[in-house]
């Protein structure tokens, strides 16, 4: 007998961004999808204090002195998202001060 469908369930495809820190920039690599955008999650090292960027960079850089930062060290992840919201795993974390 047919049934209905399942619940819908989100999933991660495809790899994760290798990033790599200079100072305050980071860079990371891309992905194919042209409509893709990455997701950058920090957490303060000295505080434990958690803030994820949901207004995603279309550019595989960021300069962490311009978005508001206090001084400390940093742990930053970043992701890939596709325009119909498939999620890339996390890149491994990488500890940046500024």
């Amino acid at each position: 007998p047919i049934t209905k469908w399942s619940t819908a369930v989100y999933f991660t495809v495809a790899g994760k961004p290798n990033v790599i820190a200079s100072g305050t920039v980071l860079n990371w690599t891309t992905f194919a999808d042209v409509n893709v955008q990455y997701e950058l999650w920090v957490r303060q090292g000295d505080t434990g204090r958690v803030s994820v960027w949901t207004n995603f960079v279309s550019t595989a850089t960021a300069d962490l002195s311009t978005y508001g930062l206090t001084s400390g060290t940093y742990r930053i992840w970043i992701r890939a998202v596709t325009e119909s919201s498939v999620f890339s795993r996390w890149s491994s974390a990488i500890d940046v001060v500024v």
